[in-house]
């Protein structure tokens, strides 16, 4: 198997963390924005319409949303399961994902305002010398994700915070257990406060990051921090 992924992307997050919660072994890939994705049009038969990651890949057979390769790896593995109660992980997906959206939106503007940001995103895809004069790559990049993906409202990201406090309550889990609804809104908060696990440049962090929302909200940073630390991946 092979997981063909963004380290940095949220999205890919959600994937990996439940193909390790499970104890699946498989390939990681890194895509490379641009670069890679002839290639993986190619290897998903689908030379139109939009392709992103993360893709598993299985034999002749791909995956391409973090939902369902997560249920695939609670088919294929073992360790605690994750959708016990589906009906929930599917609410909960569903908030992260209006969430991430909101996140992507403002990280976007940001990008597109910040000229070391965009130098720093292109660093692995050209020569260092050149990240500086190529920036306005980056900048054509990140106003494709906006076409690609459509302009998300910067809104929900705050509002799916206020859900998730409002849930949590002070409690370890948004259910019973440790289970999908925790990694799908623990992803949220690369929008917030990245986490530590990925290595980014200043310039980056500070593009993805949301100081006022991590003041407001840090209680719940902490709790993704201790999430991560009982749960999340070693290596």
């Amino acid at each position: 198997m092979e997981l063909v992924w963004l380290a940095y992307s949220p999205w890919s997050q959600k994937a990996r963390w439940a193909l390790e919660h499970h104890g699946v072994q498989f390939e990681r890939t890194t895509f490379r924005p641009m670069i890679d994705e002839p290639r993986l049009r190619l290897r998903l038969k689908k030379l139109r319409g939009a392709v992103s990651v993360p893709v598993l890949f299985e034999g002749d057979k791909a995956l391409t949303d973090s939902f369902e390769i997560a249920q695939r790896a609670e088919a294929l593995g073992g360790g605690a399961p994750l959708f016990a109660d589906l009906e929930a992980a599917h609410h909960w997906n569903a908030v992260s994902e209006r969430a991430l959206q909101g996140g992507r939106e403002r990280t976007i503007q940001a990008v597109l305002q910040d000229p070391e940001a965009q130098a720093e995103s292109l660093k692995g895809i050209v020569p260092d010398a050149l990240t500086g004069p190529l920036r306005g790559i980056a900048k054509l990049g990140a106003r494709q994700l906006r076409r690609k993906y459509g302009e998300g409202q910067v809104v929900e990201l705050e509002a799916g915070l206020e859900q998730l406090r409002a849930t949590l309550d002070g409690r370890d889990y948004l259910l019973d257990e440790f289970s999908y609804a925790d990694i799908a809104m623990a992803v949220v908060f690369e929008f917030v406060e990245p986490s530590a696990h990925v290595r980014r440049g200043v310039a980056e962090r500070r593009a993805w990051s949301d100081a006022r929302l991590a003041a407001r909200y840090a209680d719940l940073v902490e709790w993704r921090d201790q999430l991560w630390a009982r749960h999340g991946w070693k290596k």
